[in-house]
């Protein structure tokens, strides 16, 4: 019910936007920005019948009409895939978002893309007792380590894992039920917050332990 109520608030959202255009119309701009950037990058087609690649999926529905983009990580961590439909979507390490058809959203999406490959953004996740709770893509000050904060901001960029209600805007999400969890668990057992990087030298944990 929860994921349904996500799922038509979302929709509704997106036929708002629909106005501006989709995703998958800056397929080659996005190929284009890869390509100034050198990266070693793949791209596939879901309509192509040759090509067996289906991808992460940020909704619940098949994907179609949809273009990835797997960037390789010449590191040997996490690769940064993208996938363009509606929505420009992005995932890396354990954490994912989706920018809106817009001006806007196509600005964010490459900014983030950007920041990962620099470093300047990482996936950090919130960890209670060795098990994963939520996990955000922070770019550059959002990955401030103060307790709280760092706990909040991942709350709020914690997408399409999510199974709570959520509303989702263009740059975050309120998601009052995993707030509350998140501190709830702080409280009670401390966390560790978990940082991954396009580099995996960068990679670290912070701690944050109750008295």
């Amino acid at each position: 019910m929860v994921k349904k109520k996500f799922l038509d608030k979302r929709r509704k959202v997106v036929q708002e936007l629909h106005s501006s255009g989709e995703a998958r119309d800056y397929k080659e701009t996005i190929a284009e920005l890869l390509e100034s950037l050198g990266v070693d990058f793949e791209s596939h087609w879901s309509e192509d019948e040759n090509d067996d690649y289906d991808g992460f999926m940020f909704s619940f529905d098949p994907p179609w009409n949809r273009i990835w983009y797997i960037i390789k990580n010449p590191f040997g961590g996490s690769d940064l895939e993208l996938g363009l439909d509606y929505d420009f979507d992005i995932s890396f390490g354990r954490s994912c978002w989706s920018f809106f058809p817009t001006a806007e959203g196509h600005r964010g999406f490459c900014d983030m893309i950007k920041a990962i490959l620099s470093n300047n953004a990482a996936s950090v996740s919130c960890i209670v007792e060795g098990e994963y709770k939520a996990s955000g893509i922070l770019v550059r000050e959002l990955m401030d380590e103060n307790d709280m904060r760092l706990l909040e901001r991942i709350a709020e960029r914690d997408y399409y894992r999510n199974s709570h209600d959520v509303d989702h805007t263009m740059n975050s999400m309120v998601s009052v039920p995993l707030k509350k969890e998140l501190r709830k668990l702080r409280s009670k057992k401390g966390w560790t917050a978990y940082y991954v990087f396009w580099n995996p030298k960068f990679n670290k944990t912070v701690d944050f332990i109750r008295a």
